[in-house]
């Protein structure tokens, strides 16, 4: 590599060649999106895995259109902290707070859990002030993060397991609520949830 400093030279936008070619004969809406520079090793080792493999897919190595930012390493550190939350925090106070028997317990873990909801919240906060990314459904226009799969089985069951049996009600905070709703709204999520009756009778005692 020579050691003379930035030309200046603008990054190309457009593949070209076979590749063009290629990405041209991928450009409708499809269910997976190949985003990625038209350059990057990275991108084209999973283009060669995706034609090899015959999935189909749109790509959006041909234009300029705008791509999702992908997260850096802050980015990424705090989603590991929401992540970290969730195992040992969220989840050990749902069970103790399900699994309490004399009213003093379940009082104790009503407030345990959340407090645990509201470190999530804080969390969630502190990458909406420090970062840009898109991941995540804390934020409106957010895609579903590592976070959101993570502590949605225990969300979503806290507003009917919970409600039903500890008579929990999910904290009455506007944008909590929206989270809530956008998450288990979510078709990835949805899509995965049973009817109301069977986690009712499955964490019956």
């Amino acid at each position: 590599m020579s050691g003379k400093g930035d030309s200046g030279r603008s990054y190309h936008l457009k593949c070209t060649g076979d590749a063009l070619n290629t990405a041209q004969s991928h450009s409708g809406p499809k269910d997976l999106t190949l985003f990625g520079s038209c350059f990057c090793p990275f991108v084209q080792r999973v283009w060669v895995a995706l034609e090899y493999l015959g999935i189909d897919y749109e790509s959006s190595c041909y234009d300029d259109k705008a791509q999702p930012a992908a997260p850096n390493l802050r980015d990424l550190a705090l989603i590991r902290l929401q992540a970290d939350h969730v195992n040992r925090t969220l989840i050990p106070a749902f069970y103790r707070y399900l699994q309490a028997q004399d009213e003093e317990q379940q009082i104790e873990g009503g407030k345990e859990f959340m407090s645990a909801l509201d470190g999530l919240v804080k969390l969630f906060e502190r990458s909406d002030a420090e970062t840009e990314t898109n991941i995540g459904l804390w934020k409106e226009s957010g895609q579903l993060g590592l976070a959101d799969v993570m502590a949605g089985p225990w969300i979503f069951r806290a507003t009917n397991v919970l409600a039903h049996y500890r008579g929990f009600s999910v904290p009455e905070g506007e944008r909590f609520q929206a989270y809530v709703e956008r998450l288990v709204n979510h078709p990835a999520f949805k899509k995965t949830c049973s009817t109301k009756d069977l986690y009712l009778e499955s964490y019956e005692r």
